[in-house]
Order: C-alpha cells, then sequence, then structure tokens
C-alpha cells in the first residue's frame, strides 16, 4: 500500500470500466446490486499459491456497530473435506474490521492519502467515516486492495489444507456472545486447482536504456481470470527469478479486443549496462495463481558519452609531435582518438588507426612533416562506444632534422681502476656532443654513465661508481643534436680496468634484516661489481662478534639479494651477521658493516580451563595444565568484592599441578580467582581473567 498512490489518478479513471471486470474475476458482486439485507451474507473459495484464499461478501462487522448490524460482530469461517462430516472452524477469532480511527492511521500515511485520493474523501476523517456507515465506494478499495479487504474482516487465507484435496466451506454471522447466525450457502474448492486457467499477457516488448530496461505489454482479453501482472527477472534462464515489483500491477481492461486493452508498463532501473537480463511478465488471479513464464531478453546500453579530455598539450620532440592530456574521469573509458588539422577551428581528421589504450595520456604523431603548425583534439571513448566531445585544441611544431651519425672508431684501453674510450670527432655541426653508455655484460641493457660530452672532445676515461677493478664491461656511444635528436648506438666494445693481482671483489651494499617466524630474514643491494660469483654469510653471538661462523655451505648466486637463517628461531637470542663478496675464484672482499638481530620473549599466558569447586569450608582451584616450553609454574590471586587481588599460593605452583585447595575462605563470601604463568627466568605472564564464586 505504500505506493499506491502513486497510480491512484490513473486507476481511479479507469475503476469504472474495470469492477465489473473484477467482481467476475473474484466472485463477488457489489451489494447494491444484489440489493441484499445486512443478513444476507456468504463465503467464495479460491485456490491459492499457499493454501484457499476465502472473502466473505457481506457487510463489514464490528462490536461498535453491532446495533445497524442486528447485533453481528464478525465472522466464523467452517470447512470439512468432502465425503467427510466433521466441521473446523477456520477462524481463530471472528473475522471483522478495523475499529477505530487510530488502527486506520496505523496503515501508514502514504497507504491512507492514496485511499483518500482514491476513494474521492475529502481526508483521513472523512474515509473513516465512510468505513464507520459502510459506503458504497468503500467496495472499490476492497475490489483493487486485498490488504485492505482483509482489513474490512473480509478476507483470510486457509494454510491448514492439503494439496489435491476437496474442501467445503460455509460461513456465520456471529455475536459478541458467540451465538452464530444460521450458515451461509457452501462453496466447494480443490487444493491447487485455480478457478481459471491463466494465459499471460499480450505482446510483451522490452526498450532498452542507459542502465534502464522498459516492458511494455496489453491484458489479454481471454484470460478471463486474470486481476494483476507480476514482473521476474534472471541473471540466467536457469537461475532464480527474483519478483520486482513490489505491489500488484492491476490488469485493466476496457474491452473484448487489444485495441480497447490498455497498454501496461514497468520500469526496471535497477540493471547495469551490458549486461543481459531475463524477465518474464505473468498474469495473475486474485488469489495470487500465476501464468506459465515466457522468458524475453533484454540487455541495457549505455548511451552517455564519457567525459572529455583535459589539459591538452603538444610539444614537438625529436621524433614526432608528442600529444599529452589528462585522462577522463569516467571509469568505463577504454582509449582515446586523436584528431589534427593544420585549421584551429575545422577540417579535423582522426591520425589514430586505434584507439590508444585507457592507461595511457599520450601519443606521438609521427606523420607530421617538418616547420608546419598542426592543432590537435583528444577524445574518450567508453565501452558502449560512445565518445565524448573534442577537447580544447593544442597547437605544436615539428622542428627536427634527420637523426645524426653516431662517432666512428670507438676502441678501449685498461687503465688503473678505471677505462680509457677514445674515438673519431662527427664533423657535423647540428651534433652537440655525445653520451656514454656501459652494460655489465653481453646481452645486459646499456646505462649511461656519462654526462653530455662536447662534440670537439674525443676521449673519456670511466671511473664512475660501481665499475669493479676486475670486471670486464661493455661500452657504446649516442651522439645527440641540438634538438635532442639521439643516434643510433655505436658497436659495441668490451673494456677492462688494469687490476692489480691481489684486488678483492666489492662488498654488497644496503646489508640490513629483521627477525621473522621463520628464522632471521637478511636482505641487500647486489654489488655492481661484475666480477662478483656469489656471496658468503657469517654469523656471531652478538655478545661475542670474534666467534663467526660461514652459514652457507655454497655461495649465494650473484644477483640473489635475500638470505634465511632458518636457524635462529629461539626467543631471546641476538645474533650479528657480516656478508662478503667472493669471486668464482673463492676471492672474497672485505666483510659488509653488520647487522645485528635480537629476538623478543613473548608474554606468558594463563592456564586455560580455569574452575572453582565450592566444597563450603574451602574452595578448590582447577586448570589445564599449560603447554609453554618456557613455563616453570603458576601463581594464584584472589580478592574479595572490596580491596585489590592478593597472592596467595606463596611459592610457585608447579608446572605439573593443576589444582590448588584456598582452605582459608569464609561461609556467605563472595571471592574472585585469577592465575598467572611464571617463566624460567621468573618473570610473569597476564594474569586469566577472574573466576567468581559464592561460599556456602
Amino acid at each position: 500500500m505504500n505506493k499506491y498512490n502513486t497510480n491512484i489518478k490513473k486507476i481511479s479513471r479507469t475503476i469504472g470500466a474495470t469492477l465489473l471486470v473484477l467482481s467476475l474475476i473474484i466472485g463477488v458482486t457489489s451489494n447494491k446490486s444484489l440489493a441484499q439485507s445486512s443478513d444476507d451474507f456468504r463465503v467464495y473459495a479460491q485456490s491459492a499459491p499457499k493454501g484457499v484464499m476465502l472473502v466473505i461478501e457481506g457487510p463489514a462487522l464490528h462490536k461498535s456497530s453491532a446495533s445497524q448490524t442486528n447485533g453481528w460482530t464478525g465472522y466464523n469461517i467452517y470447512r470439512h473435506k468432502k465425503g467427510d462430516s466433521l466441521q473446523e472452524l477456520v477462524t481463530e477469532s471472528p473475522l471483522s474490521r478495523i475499529g477505530s480511527f487510530s488502527e486506520l492511521r496505523a496503515i501508514g500515511k502514504e497507504g491512507v492519502d492514496g485511499m483518500v485520493t482514491f476513494i474521492g474523501a475529502t481526508d483521513t476523517t472523512d474515509l473513516w467515516n465512510m468505513i464507520v456507515t459502510s459506503d458504497e465506494r468503500i467496495q472499490s478499495l476492497e475490489f483493487l486492495l486485498k490488504p485492505f479487504r482483509k482489513l474490512m474482516g473480509h478476507l483470510l487465507v486457509d494454510t491448514l489444507v492439503s494439496l489435491d484435496s476437496t474442501y467445503v466451506y460455509y460461513c456465520a454471522q456471529v455475536d459478541s456472545a458467540g451465538k452464530e447466525s444460521a450458515p451461509s450457502d457452501t462453496v466447494e474448492v480443490t487444493v491447487g486447482v485455480p478457478m481459471f486457467p491463466l494465459l499471460g499477457p499480450n505482446l510483451v516488448e522490452v526498450e532498452t536504456g542507459d542502465k534502464q530496461v522498459t516492458l511494455k505489454w496489453t491484458a489479454n482479453p481471454d484470460d478471463s481470470g486474470a486481476f494483476s501482472f507480476n514482473v521476474y527477472r534472471s541473471a540466467d534462464s536457469a537461475s532464480f527469478y527474483q519478483r520486482l515489483n513490489r505491489e500488484e500491477i492491476l490488469a485493466l481492461r476496457f474491452g473484448d479486443d487489444d485495441t480497447q486493452a490498455p497498454e501496461m508498463k514497468f520500469i526496471d532501473s535497477t540493471v547495469f549496462n551490458q549486461r543481459t537480463y531475463y524477465y518474464a511478465v505473468v498474469s495473475a488471479d486474485y488469489a495470487g495463481n500465476e501464468s506459465e513464464r515466457q522468458v524475453i531478453l533484454a540487455r541495457a546500453h549505455d548511451n552517455s558519452p564519457p567525459a572529455k579530455p583535459e589539459n591538452v598539450l603538444a610539444i614537438g620532440e625529436r621524433e614526432g609531435i608528442r600529444i599529452t592530456w589528462e585522462k577522463s574521469p569516467d571509469n568505463d573509458v577504454i582509449g582515446y582518438n586523436i584528431f589534427r588539422s593544420i585549421d584551429a577551428d575545422s577540417q579535423f581528421t582522426q591520425v589514430n588507426t586505434a584507439p590508444t589504450p585507457n592507461d595511457s595520456a599520450y601519443y606521438i604523431d609521427y606523420s607530421a612533416t617538418l616547420h608546419r603548425d598542426y592543432y590537435y583534439r583528444v577524445t574518450a571513448l567508453d565501452k558502449a562506444g560512445n565518445e565524448s566531445d573534442r577537447s580544447a585544441q593544442a597547437i605544436a611544431m615539428f622542428h627536427t632534422p634527420v637523426r645524426p651519425l653516431p662517432p666512428n672508431g670507438l676502441k678501449t684501453e685498461p687503465d688503473s681502476s678505471a677505462v680509457k674510450l677514445s674515438w673519431q670527432i662527427i664533423p657535423d655541426t647540428l651534433v652537440r656532443g655525445y653520451y656514454i653508455y656501459r652494460a655489465r655484460s653481453w646481452g645486459s641493457d646499456f646505462t649511461q654513465v656519462s654526462a653530455l660530452i662536447i662534440r670537439d672532445d674525443s676521449t673519456w676515461t670511466d671511473t664512475t661508481y660501481g665499475l669493479s677493478p676486475r670486471g670486464t664491461y661493455m661500452y657504446a656511444m649516442r651522439s645527440v643534436t641540438y634538438s635532442d635528436q639521439y643516434s643510433p648506438y655505436t658497436e659495441a666494445v668490451s673494456g677492462s680496468p688494469l687490476a692489480k693481482p691481489d684486488e678483492a671483489p666489492q662488498a654488497p651494499q644496503s646489508f640490513f634484516g629483521h627477525a621473522d617466524i621463520d628464522g632471521n630474514r637478511l636482505f641487500w643491494t647486489p654489488s655492481s661489481d661484475n666480477s662478483v660469483f656469489g656471496y658468503n654469510i657469517y654469523r656471531a653471538p652478538a655478545s661475542d662478534n670474534t666467534n663467526a661462523v660461514r652459514l652457507n655451505a655454497l655461495p649465494v648466486m650473484a644477483m640473489t639479494g635475500h638470505f634465511t637463517d632458518t636457524t635462529a628461531t629461539s626467543a631471546a637470542t641476538s645474533f650479528t651477521y657480516w656478508l662478503r663478496s667472493v669471486t668464482s675464484d673463492n676471492r672474497e672482499g672485505q666483510p659488509s658493516h653488520p647487522v645485528t638481530i635480537s629476538r623478543a620473549i613473548g608474554a606468558l599466558l594463563p592456564p586455560g580451563g580455569i574452575r572453582c569447586l565450592n566444597y563450603g569450608d574451602s574452595i578448590r582451584v582447577v586448570w589445564n595444565i599449560t603447554n609453554q616450553d618456557n613455563v616453570d609454574g603458576y601463581r594464584l590471586y584472589r580478592r574479595s568484592a572490596v580491596g585489590a587481588a592478593k597472592l596467595i599460593s606463596g611459592s610457585i605452583i608447579a608446572k605439573d599441578k593443576s589444582a590448588f585447595p584456598d582452605k582459608d575462605v569464609r561461609s556467605g563470601i563472595r571471592y574472585y580467582y585469577s592465575l598467572s604463568a611464571v617463566g624460567a627466568n621468573g618473570s610473569e605472564g597476564i594474569r586469566s581473567r577472574e573466576i567468581e564464586v559464592l561460599t556456602k
């Protein structure tokens, strides 16, 4: 009823054409058409999904209006199985209408306001007066709102029935003293057999939009039992179908053909774009039985373009013009398109053949020609194929000419702890200078090791950090122009420093470590010295660094930067570690700086299962023996309701003991006991929670 008033105006316009159809579906005609007296009543029965729906035709009864209804205050409904004479009372108490204005207001403001609008009442008080005076307009609400019919004492669902069994029902009016009237006519119903076969709606269609699916249909004129429609949805055809409409969608019909049936509509705005959903629209009779589901597919589509990219910039570089932008904030963007023109305001054409990746925010236009201004705009594309508006324009010019040539004749010669390089000078006046690159070995990546060398220089000596006095390296060069255009690399040449026979390999860098559950973990940055074959790890007690031992049988490989000492797992230990680089001929370098790792002592936990046995003149405290290795025994504490806990166990209770008798107690006193574990070094762990006991 909460959403009733949202469609109330539309329903009220068509109610006159609908009531006759609904009365035939329900099996009830209006009191006015039969001209019944206040004593005329009967019960109608229909098989429902959860039992039998019983609808009473007759005046709305209540004890407050008994004087107007010959003393009758409610209805009793009886049933018996067909062929069985045993009568059973279905109603736990007589059915009667709501009896006060406050009960009407308790329905909820939105629901009551919808009733007021529908029935044409001036306000809630006027609606209540119509109920009290049995105004004929109240029947309209009962026809269309089954919850309201129940509030009027005219509807009940009998769930205590058996499937495929036939029952006979009748009702009787009852007064406040429990006296019943003569019974009504009987009615038969077979559980599980609806009154009418349900055919479902006609012409179900779907329309899809952005995060929205709209279903449209018309009532089937041959579906004589249809009272309302329900809409179901599933993620796939085999999954659970969820009902989407909270309130019944009334099956309005104006005539016997489709041209007179109004189009009905339901909008599902709880869908995600680019997902397929399975829908079914079914017709339902007054008792809630439904027609078979005819599944129809729908897929919502995103029709909203993403936000356009912002802050577009274009910069001329050595290979073309680089266009950059701030990415669109929309999370469904899959890429970007770039448009170019030589005119600031028109004739933009797309220059990329495929959208750029959504995680990139740049594009290089290699097709730009020299010394011409270009204007660029960028758009964003989303998963649904929507394209944003074009960004603001950016302008740039490509200035860089052909790439320069690399130097010729590069060669090396050894020097004391250094490598000398020489080459032939490039005569090209556009060349600004050179850069030298070094690799650890054949196949390794080159790294720039020199600052810019001016064009007229033809030698350079490598003394940079990381150069091993015993290593062999690969070198290459590149020329660079004033517009930052780089040449290809020269052919690589090898070179080595002039090393002394007794020079040792360099120590590793950034040596550190920490304690872990599996042992002490050590980490370091491998040495840049390419003569290093591996590393040896040494350990000594932190209190005696002279007593060091080597932990690894074979050297840890050169590019490995970690090692775990799995023998250091005991608590309260402290070790100091060193690393030494080692060459392939087992020459060790100087030790690294030391790293000391101390393992903490964990807090002792109290024993578990603490409980108290009350013997009246004594209390026996018992517990489960702890399995902690570093525990020597226990301490027991006690306090009364006032005061702090005091130690009562005296000396330490032995670790293998699990009970302690407290004989120093008084009758009728409430005591609180707690227990702690004591370590081998005399340290005491945390206390247990207190156990409360009242002496006898």
